[in-house]
């Protein structure tokens, strides 16, 4: 950018780029430094597993409606979303039981139902293929390539079309690209009649080679996770930051809609002013428009602003841990959050008290 630019509208109009400074100082280097991971440690750590319908969760929202509170944001409240799936993980067992016995580490995919039961193993290595393999009366044990997780993931999804072709049980091999024999749960078994679960890549890998030896497998598959005979209520959590200069509603996220291209034109021209002005100040990020979304794809569908960061290890090092017994704290080194927290500061602190989205 040349040096005729570097004097954006914020500089000009806000004195954002003092203001950036000032955050990102305080978030890395002043009183801040710390505070994100002593907050998300205090969370994670005290309230541990938070699902749906379960007491830790809504302990976990109590303490953070009493956090935002004491740390004096605006309008925190909770409103209560009702007739949500009440699905229960319990101790599943799965075990080889021909030709040696050996118990496999799994999870249960979101949704499953219990059963028990026993059956010859079917390998399905493409999923493009599976309608030409002989699965019925047997389990299914998936041993794809992982090609990257939006590629990968469908063999998760994939439960109920085994089950339209006859399957009795589906072990998913686990999507990731790396694993110590941790298996990655997920969602994938919602609507579907027969057990599933998902393997870590090394077992599913040596069922695999068991396979492709000619040897017989059969697998064991005693599930004990299930769906509860009724929904349960849960609670989303809001709150306001209003902006210093003009009050605004609750900031939420960033996105850019297709339906809005015009629109989104000048968008990305005030989040490039953004990135620049967090670039200046040691905080190096770039800006690529996506349309895929990710998590927050039910928001910019709705025409909400959102934004998903990745982060520099990108996303294969998320997936080391994503749905895991691993996915703890201990997996932030030193600076991680502070650094992702001065993004989102500095994005909030300008969004808030800018005039509009439209037009400069």
């Amino acid at each position: 950018m040349s040096s005729k630019s570097t004097q954006t509208q914020f500089d000009k109009n806000m004195e954002f780029g003092n203001d950036t400074t000032e955050l990102i100082r305080y978030i890395t280097k002043g009183d801040g430094a710390g505070l994100a991971y002593q907050w998300l440690s205090t969370l994670v750590d005290g309230f541990g597993h938070r699902m749906v319908g379960s007491d830790s969760l809504e302990e976990a929202i109590d303490f953070l409606v009493k956090s935002l509170e004491e740390d004096d944001f605006d309008d925190v409240h909770t409103e209560e979303v009702p007739n949500l799936p009440n699905w229960v993980r319990e101790d599943d067992n799965v075990e080889i039981i021909e030709p040696r016995h050996q118990r496999l580490n799994v999870l249960a995919l979101g949704g499953c139902e219990p059963a028990n039961i026993t059956g010859e193993v079917v390998v399905i290595r493409d999923l493009d293929n599976s309608k030409f393999v002989n699965v019925s009366g047997k389990i299914v044990v998936t041993a794809q390539q992982f090609k990257g997780y939006p590629q990968t993931v469908k063999y998760r999804q994939s439960v109920k079309l085994f089950e339209s072709l006859g399957a009795i049980g589906v072990l998913i091999k686990s999507v990731t690209s790396f694993s110590i024999n941790s298996p990655h749960t997920g969602s994938g078994a919602e609507g579907a009649r027969i057990p599933a679960a998902s393997l870590t890549v090394e077992q599913a890998d040596m069922i695999d080679r068991m396979f492709q030896n000619g040897e017989k497998i059969v697998i064991r598959m005693n599930m004990k996770s299930h769906s509860e005979n009724h929904t349960t209520t849960s609670r989303n959590l809001i709150f306001q930051i209003t902006g210093a200069f003009r009050p605004v509603n609750w900031l939420s996220h960033l996105s850019f809609s297709g339906d809005q291209q015009h629109v989104n034109l000048f968008k990305m021209k005030r989040l490039d002013e953004i990135v620049h002005l967090l670039n200046r100040n040691g905080i190096l990020l770039g800006l690529v428009n996506n349309p895929s979304q990710g998590d927050v794809r039910f928001w910019a569908k709705d025409g909400i602003p959102s934004v998903n960061y990745i982060p520099d290890k990108a996303i294969d090092y998320y997936f080391y841990f994503h749905h895991t017994g691993g996915d703890y704290i201990t997996i932030f080194k030193d600076g991680d959050l502070e650094y992702t927290a001065s993004i989102f500061a500095v994005l909030g602190h300008i969004i808030a008290n800018m005039d509009n989205w439209g037009p400069a």
